[in-house]
């Protein structure tokens, strides 16, 4: 009995020792892969327009980033409008964590997030957006940010925002991908910075298929 007892935690030991190779494994493949992903295919621009207030969701990918700090491939994600005035509407801060973002692998499976990808989609109502909203306006006020946070985007401008595909989802592989992105335009529509009173303009979702390649190392 006393056998059993001792080959058991002897197999629960090593099947524990396996599990956390196997995680270690998929982290270091998952980062050796940034800064070798590269997007292929001729159509990487997916627009949809919003007809019923003539707003334009434009989600482009590309190879190249803004910031040396995001690892390509690049989802931009421009917002502009064809309206007879100006927009007052929030600048884009925290985008991620109003706007749901979803990546699905070549049969539809979603991959799973990284640890700054589950910041994803986590203010999904007006009262927690009020809130990231006078958030900003106090470090406005502090002097730790120059700008509180809301712009105005003339007919024909746009409000222009990047994420790092990698950086939110673990890609542990070439292939077929499907990016889905909904965001919302925050209005504002009367009040001051700090007490505005907002309306959330939800876009009809982005589906863009692409495809990733490896880019050969030196």
């Amino acid at each position: 009995m006393k056998n059993t007892i001792l080959s058991l935690l002897i197999l629960s030991a090593c099947l524990f020792i396996c599990c956390l190779h196997a995680k270690e494994n998929t982290d270091i493949d998952q980062q050796s892969l940034l800064g070798r992903l590269l997007i292929t295919g001729s159509d990487l621009t997916n627009r949809v327009e919003v007809n019923t207030n003539g707003i334009l969701c434009i989600l482009k990918i590309d190879n190249k980033s803004t910031w040396s700090s995001q690892s390509p491939p690049i989802c931009k994600v421009s917002i502009s409008h064809n309206l007879p005035y100006a927009l007052r509407c929030w600048s884009g801060i925290y985008f991620e964590k109003y706007t749901k973002i979803e990546l699905l692998d070549s049969i539809g499976v979603p991959v799973n997030k990284t640890d700054a990808g589950k910041q994803i989609g986590k203010l999904t109502n007006k009262k927690q957006i009020l809130q990231m909203i006078h958030a900003r306006y106090i470090e406005w006020l502090s002097g730790k940010v120059r700008v509180p946070g809301f712009v105005s985007i003339k007919p024909g401008q746009s409000l222009d925002k990047e994420f790092s595909i990698p950086n939110l989802f673990r890609i542990s592989k070439p292939g077929l991908y499907t990016l889905i992105v909904q965001t919302c335009l925050i209005k504002h529509t009367e009040g001051d910075a700090n007490d505005p009173k907002i309306e959330l303009i939800w876009l009809p979702e982005v589906r863009m298929n692409f495809n990733l390649e490896l880019k050969s190392q030196p």
